[in-house]
């Protein structure tokens, strides 16, 4: 699997996986250290941050000229295109910084809500305290002023609590999350984050859980039953790892999810 493709949060913990699989050396806690995982980070994001290519910088100058002297439908289309260019070169900070740049005094929830998804989205992939530390706080400013007029928007809770969880007061994060499976008890991002923290703090027994209910609410999520297997593996049930792996396997065509899928059981055919 491509490391393009991977994506997680990021700071002081290795908190949760937002897009894609991890390969089976990075979540072993028996084979990797936390200091080898923070590496191999850092490494997927040099290599994935790298120069804009003269073309698409070229794209860009011409589309942001058009987009400064544009109006209405057309200023939207333009803006639709430059925040997406930034974003197939992963420069979704940029993107980020460009939105907040261009968003109206009169700006409305939803608009405000793009601003606040694309900031969340350059935390996710930052691996520098300092910057991750900035978009957190711009993530907070901007879903906790949309929680005030949405109160029962609860993934953005979440996710502000995923911020907070590689802050300085991990706790108070992980309490806002348990928060919302107070409010629902069935909230697939409320769940999938606790799971994703029970395999970081080891609690392999809790992950298993946790993934169980997500395949029970949506049978098609590959990323749950990816984890389940690495939870029930990690916990040493290879028996029923192998099982989860092999039916994960044969219910998808997705390359990437194949390669993860059989490096994972390539491994376990060598423990045996």
């Amino acid at each position: 699997m491509s490391k393009q493709q991977i994506a997680l949060l990021s700071g002081a913990l290795i908190l949760f996986i937002a897009l894609s699989f991890l390969p089976k050396s990075v979540v072993d806690n028996e084979k990797g250290t936390v200091g080898e995982v923070l590496e191999l980070q850092k490494e997927i994001v040099e290599e994935t941050h790298l120069e804009i290519s003269e073309t698409d910088k070229s794209k860009l100058d011409s589309l942001q000229a058009e987009f400064a002297k544009s109006e209405n439908s057309e200023k939207e289309v333009l803006f639709s295109d430059i925040i997406s260019l930034y974003v197939a070169n992963n420069r979704i900070d940029s993107a980020a910084r460009f939105a907040e740049a261009n968003l109206a005094k009169n700006a409305n929830w939803e608009e405000k809500k793009k601003v606040g998804d694309l900031y969340f989205n350059a935390f996710t992939f930052s691996f520098d305290n300092t910057e991750a530390n900035r978009w957190a706080k711009k993530v907070g400013e901007y879903y906790e002023d949309l929680l005030k007029t949405r109160p029962d928007s609860l993934n953005l809770r979440v996710k502000v609590g995923l911020t907070l969880v590689s802050s300085q007061t991990p706790m108070q994060g992980i309490l806002m999350i348990r928060g919302v499976l107070d409010k629902d008890i069935d909230n697939q991002l409320a769940i999938k984050s606790l799971g994703m923290l029970s395999i970081q703090s080891k609690q392999y027994d809790k992950a298993i859980g946790r993934f169980e209910r997500l395949i029970e609410l949506n049978p098609n999520d590959l990323e749950a039953q990816y984890y389940l297997g690495v939870s029930q593996h990690e916990l040493g049930k290879e028996a029923e790892a192998m099982a989860t792996f092999e039916k994960l396997r044969k219910s998808t065509s997705d390359a990437n999810i194949l390669q993860a899928v059989d490096g994972y059981l390539g491994e376990e055919h060598k423990e045996h």
